[in-house]
Order: C-alpha cells, then sequence, then structure tokens
C-alpha cells in the first residue's frame, strides 16, 4: 500500500462526523392508512438525497413505544404519531408538518422529538412542504398516498372539559330614583324602597352599575376605577399574564440557558486543530579534545496537527511534524543542515472503561435531561402564573359585586332617614328613629370603605401579576357557575401524564438511570488500544526530506494495550452503590408524590361539591332575606316595624348577598385548582409550548390559542 492509498484511508476515516443521520419512526393505529414497508423505504431514500444525509426508517409496535424511543432514549427523530396524543400534550409533540391522506378526511402530524434542533426541524418543513412543485416529490407522494405534507398552522385545540352555563341572573338592587317626602305626603303608593326591592335590572345593567364604582355622600376616600383603566376580561388577563409575567419570563430564560448548555456538550465532537512554530539555539560546552571547545544547534520547528473525538470513546489524530537543524561543528553528521519530517496517523481506544457512546456523551445527556426538567420548570411556572391570574380575577369580580351591593345599601339607609325625619316632621314618627337611622348610614358607609379597599387592592394584585403599569379593571363578566366532570382515577391519569411536578421527577430518575450507567462503566479496569502508523523523512533539503515522507521507503507502526485497575477499586464501586441507593430514595418519593396528588384531587371534588352546595343554600337565603325585607318594609308602612327592625333585615340581605357571591367566587376558585391539581389547566385554557428553543430568539415560548 502506497502513500496514497494511506491518505485515502484517512481521509475517508476522517469525514463522518457524529450526528449526520435521520430516524423516522411510525407505530401502527387501527383505521390509519399510513404508509408502509417499502413506501416508506422510498420517503426515506428521497429525505437523504435532499438532506445528504442517511435517513432510516424505524416501525414500532405501538405508539406508545415509539413515543418512548423518541423523547426518552433520543434515538427518532420524527415520528407519524396519533392525532390525539398531540391534542393531549402539545407540548410533547413539536409538530413539523401534517401530511394529507388523498381522498381522506382528517391529517396525521409527523411531529419531532422534543430537544431536535429547531433549525433541522425547520429545513425538513421546508423539504417536506416542497415536495408537491417538484416533480419526483409529486411522483413519491402519490405512491405513499398522501396528497400533500402542510404546516401545522393551528394551536393545539384545548378539550371543552368545562362546559360554562347561564346560572340564573342574581337580583340586584339597583339605585331608585331620588324621591323626598315632604310634610304629611302619603307613602304608601310611593315607597321608593318597595320600588327598590320590586325594580328588576339585567346582568349587564348589574355590571355596569358595578363598574362604575361610585359611592354617594362622604363614603369615597378611595378614587374609583379611572375611565381609562385597561379593561381586560378573563382570557385577555390569561394572555396577557403570559406575555408579560416577569417570573415566568426568567424561567423561559432559564429553559433557553438550558438549551444552550445542551448544544455545549456536542463541542465535544468539534475537530481540534493545532499549529506549532518555533525557533531556537542549543549551546553547550564539547567534552572531548578537539579544536573547537563548544557545539552550536540551531534548529525551527513547523508542527501541524487534528484531532477528533469519536462517539466509541475513542480518539483520532494525524500529525504533521518538521524540524530543520544546522550545527556549528558535527564531526560525523551527515547532513548539515539537515531536514527531518514525520506524518503520523494515530488511534486511542478504550476497550472496556470509558469505552460506548452514553459515557462519551454523558454531559449531553445530562444536559438533555436538565434542560426537559427547565422545560417542566416553565410549564409549573404557567401553572402558578395562569391560577393566580384567575383567583385574582375572581376576586374582582366578587369585590366588585360586594361594592354594588354595599353601594345600594348606603342609598337604602339614606332613603329610609330621608323617610324618618319627613315623618318626624310630619309628627307621627318619635325623634329616636332619625337617630337610628342615622347610625345605619354611618355603619354602612364604614362597610363602603372596606369594600372599595377591597376592589382597589384586588385591581391592584391583578394588575401586579399582568406586569401592568397602567390601572386595569374587570370586563362586564359574572361569576357564572359552570359544570365540570371529576373523577378521582380520571383527575390521578391525567396528573401522571401532566403534572410538572411528577414528570420532573421522572426526569432525575432517568438523569440517575444514566449515572448508574456510567459509573457500572467505571467499575470495570482500564484497558486502552493505541494504534499508529507513519512514514519519516530525512534530508539536506526539504524536498529530500518530502520524497522520503510521501514513499513508502520508512514505513512505522505501532500496536499496544494498556491496562490499568486500581486495587480494590473502592471509589468506583460505593459509587454504585451510592447511585443505587439514591434511586431508590427517589422512586419513595415518586411514589409519596403520586400518594400526595391523589389527595390533592380529593380534597379538590370535595371542594367543588361543598361550593357548589354553599351556591344553592346561599341563593335560597338570599330569596328568603329579600322576602324578608319586603315583609318588614310593608309592616313599617302600618307601624308594626321599626327603624331598627327594617335596617337589621337590609343587614341580613346584604350578608346573604355577600355570602352568595363569594360562594360563586370560591367555586370558580375551586374549579381553578382541580384543573392545576389534575395538571389539565394550560390544556383547558388552550396554552401550549411553542417548541421555539432557540436561545437567540427573543419568540415566546408559551402561548394561548385564539
Amino acid at each position: 500500500m502506497n502513500f496514497k492509498h494511506h491518505l485515502l484511508l484517512l481521509i475517508l476515516l476522517l469525514l463522518p462526523t457524529p450526528g449526520l443521520a435521520l430516524t423516522i419512526g411510525t407505530a401502527p393505529v387501527p383505521g390509519s392508512s399510513l404508509p408502509k414497508g417499502a413506501q416508506l423505504e422510498q420517503f426515506a431514500d428521497y429525505l437523504s438525497r435532499q438532506l445528504g444525509e442517511k435517513t432510516t426508517i424505524r416501525e414500532f409496535a405501538d405508539q406508545a413505544t415509539l413515543d418512548a424511543w423518541m423523547n426518552r432514549f433520543g434515538e427518532v427523530d420524527l415520528g407519524f404519531v396519533e392525532p390525539a396524543l398531540v391534542k393531549s400534550r402539545p407540548w410533547a409533540y413539536p409538530v413539523v408538518v401534517e401530511a394529507l391522506p388523498a381522498g381522506q378526511a382528517g391529517s396525521w402530524p409527523l411531529v419531532a422529538r422534543q430537544d431536535l434542533d429547531p433549525a433541522r426541524a425547520e429545513r425538513l418543513r421546508q423539504i417536506l412542504t416542497g415536495m408537491t412543485v417538484e416533480k419526483s416529490g409529486r411522483e413519491l407522494l402519490a405512491k405513499l398516498g398522501i396528497a400533500a405534507f402542510v404546516t401545522h398552522g393551528r394551536a393545539p385545540a384545548a378539550p371543552a372539559a368545562v362546559a360554562a352555563v347561564e346560572p340564573a341572573a342574581p337580583e340586584t338592587l339597583p339605585a331608585a330614583p331620588q324621591g323626598a317626602l315632604e310634610g304629611g305626603e302619603d307613602v304608601t303608593s310611593s315607597d321608593p324602597i318597595a320600588a327598590i326591592l320590586n325594580a328588576e335590572s339585567s346582568d349587564q345593567e348589574m355590571a355596569a352599575a358595578a363598574a362604575a364604582d361610585v359611592a354617594p355622600g362622604d363614603a369615597e376616600p378611595f378614587p374609583a376605577v379611572a375611565p381609562s383603566a385597561q379593561q381586560v376580561t378573563l382570557r385577555q388577563a390569561e394572555r396577557l399574564a403570559l406575555e408579560q409575567n416577569l417570573s415566568l419570563k426568567a424561567q423561559g430564560y432559564d429553559l433557553l440557558a438550558g438549551v444552550a448548555a445542551e448544544r455545549k456538550g456536542y463541542g465535544i465532537y468539534d475537530p481540534l486543530f493545532s499549529l506549532t512554530l518555533a525557533r531556537g539555539k542549543n549551546q553547550q560546552r564539547l567534552n572531548q579534545l578537539s579544536t573547537v571547545s563548544q557545539s552550536n544547534t540551531d534548529y525551527r520547528i513547523y508542527d501541524a496537527g487534528v484531532s477528533q473525538q469519536i462517539v466509541t470513546g475513542g480518539k483520532l489524530g494525524l500529525d504533521f511534524t518538521n524540524q530543520r537543524t544546522s550545527y556549528d561543528f558535527a564531526p560525523g553528521v551527515l547532513y548539515n543542515p539537515n531536514y527531518a519530517s514525520e506524518l503520523k496517523l494515530s488511534l486511542t481506544q478504550p476497550l472496556l472503561k470509558n469505552f460506548g457512546r452514553t459515557v462519551t456523551e454523558q454531559a449531553i445527556l445530562f444536559a438533555v435531561k436538565d434542560r426537559q426538567r427547565s422545560l417542566e420548570d416553565l410549564r409549573n411556572q404557567a401553572f402558578t402564573v395562569l391560577a393566580g391570574v384567575r383567583d385574582a380575577y375572581y376576586e374582582v369580580l366578587r369585590s366588585r359585586d360586594e361594592l354594588t351591593y354595599r353601594q345600594t345599601s348606603l342609598e337604602l339607609a339614606q332613603r329610609v332617614l330621608k323617610e324618618n325625619r319627613a315623618r318626624v316632621n310630619a309628627g307621627v314618627m318619635a325623634p329616636i328613629d332619625i337617630l337610628e337611622a342615622e347610625v345605619g348610614v354611618k355603619q354602612r358607609e364604614r362597610d363602603l370603605l372596606d369594600a372599595q379597599r377591597q376592589q382597589q387592592d384586588a385591581l391592584d394584585n391583578l394588575a401586579l401579576l399582568l406586569n401592568s403599569q397602567e390601572p386595569v379593571r374587570a370586563g362586564d363578566e359574572l361569576l357564572e357557575v359552570p359544570e365540570l366532570a371529576t373523577d378521582l382515577e380520571t383527575g390521578f391519569q391525567a396528573a401522571l401524564a401532566g403534572r410538572p411536578d411528577i414528570q420532573k421527577r421522572l426526569r432525575d430518575m432517568e438523569r440517575l438511570q444514566i449515572e448508574q450507567e456510567v459509573a457500572g462503566n467505571q467499575r470495570l479496569p482500564g484497558l486502552d488500544l493505541s494504534a499508529a502508523y507513519s512514514h519519516k523523512g530525512l534530508g539536506q533539503s526539504y524536498s529530500d526530506d518530502w520524497e522520503d515522507v510521501s514513499s513508502d521507503r520508512f514505513p512505522n507502526w505501532q500496536v499496544g494495550v494498556t491496562l490499568s485497575y486500581p486495587l480494590g477499586n473502592r471509589a468506583a464501586d460505593n459509587e454504585v452503590l451510592r447511585n443505587r441507593v439514591r434511586l431508590k430514595s427517589l422512586q419513595a418519593r415518586l411514589a409519596q408524590l403520586h400518594e400526595e396528588v391523589r389527595n390533592e384531587i380529593r380534597t379538590a371534588i370535595r371542594s367543588l361539591d361543598v361550593n357548589r352546595k354553599k351556591i344553592e343554600v346561599s341563593a335560597r337565603g338570599r330569596e328568603l332575606a329579600e322576602e324578608k325585607l319586603r315583609t318588614l318594609l310593608k309592616r313599617k308602612e302600618v307601624g308594626l316595624a321599626t327603624t331598627r327592625d327594617v335596617l337589621q333585615g337590609e343587614d341580613d340581605l346584604a350578608l346573604a348577598r355577600t355570602s352568595e357571591i363569594t360562594a360563586r367566587a370560591d367555586y370558580n376558585k375551586a374549579v381553578t385548582q382541580y384543573l392545576r391539581v389534575t395538571g389539565e389547566l394550560l390544556e383547558h385554557e388552550g396554552v401550549y409550548f411553542t417548541g421555539n428553543l432557540d436561545p437567540k430568539s427573543d419568540a415566546r415560548l408559551m402561548q394561548m390559542q385564539n
């Protein structure tokens, strides 16, 4: 074998680089029309030509196995996944394109594994969607039974787990027309209090009155909601929180930092180029009889080399060394000056300890698990923010309605006071009734102040969650009572698949399993294979030197193994034992978390049931309080009830109304809590992970469907 053959072999060895391969997975699904067998092989050949890299098709027994090989082991890059799975877990299945079957309805998503490079996914998307404009692509699509590949243009649809039903409009007490009672005027036919109780108003009128937030008289130390305040619905508040909440943004940056760390790990496969240029002079005294007492040596060094890490743990190296040496006194030296060169190809490969892809890429694998864990942290933060916004918004609605009722209560007390003054002036009522009415007004002014403070506190808390520097106000929404189907086992299964804290524990266990595999490898003896082949040259000129190097006149080779083993090997043995114990600890903690989740779901279901019944009870209590106040008003007209009785009846009505709106707010908060503990909150609200993991991009990571 001449030098050219050696050089060709060297080039072939150095050309392959890790990662230049694409694997597509598929699994059978009853009723599907996906291509199989030879059709998929033709599809793989087409992608190989377009991408310039090998494309492999792997067929799996079921969708669960395909999912494991994609997102757990990372061995499959793309997969035809059942549409229902994509809808149920959109963050786990970034859709590249959708295959539209020819002559059939529906589509079949082709999804990427979660850690696939976004640039690579975009390249695949361009190739697949462009098949319809290329003759060979159209012919292949016809063979596959696919009309076209289209981009994924819609967000995952949230299942209609909660269907809002129109509740009965709560009876309200809107402001009555101002009417003064003078002298002995007959109040039986034009009683303003009776008009208030008998008045009917629509839900929109009640909401508009509540939004005004204006208190009469002296009871307005807090500013009313500014007309310029940004009005937001619940849906808009959730969207703003996802876009502007600082805690969510910070967690998103942590995720992108994890992506950068993962990409950094692949730097071990970057070829390392080295270049050495040196010039020097050696001088020494001669220990011999000679006319010259010392020798001087001039030398120049020109070395270059490149090394490459390979996935099996070994390292390839190519070194080219050159040296020019000249002597002022060198008896017996053939060439002065002389040129010496060597072209050397070397390989170092561990055979036991440190052998294998897992050991070589352990930093990458750890970074992948850390990045997946950061994704769950992001989802958990989204859960927290979304739940906080929903609870804060319901508190705004509750305090708004409470403020409306307190304002109406004050107006009623003021009208009673005015009526009593008119009756006292007419001589049909004792002056003590004026004093009682004035006390009632002051008590209601105090209650109104508390209601105003609660409303402003609720609005400030909502603005804080939205990271809004401008004041906000709620829309004309009502505290509805949505129906929600609950089931312990169904909720528990949903929690296992969707709760971020459970998924984080699973990622921790997977990371520890990798550590255990690496630790087991480190228990093996160190047995390293080393091999080298080189050509050397020597001449009076560089051309003579290179002629030797480029020929087979002076071949050199060496093959050997090096064995090393620590006697006792306590470090590696105890590391394996340590990881085994840690794995048992994680398994116990995961089992404990499962029990805690089950208990949280039971508590959430119980809270829903109790608050639903509290709404029914409080609504009935409010109806009774209204009827009681009507009766007291009629009795007061004929002198059978005092002012104190009427004010006490009005207090009972205000308390009943407060209890009802509080029960409605608590029920809606309980709905949020159930969706949170079952891991369905994001899906229910149509929030999904965009899959944009480019650290250089400022695109949002969490979005909400329109």
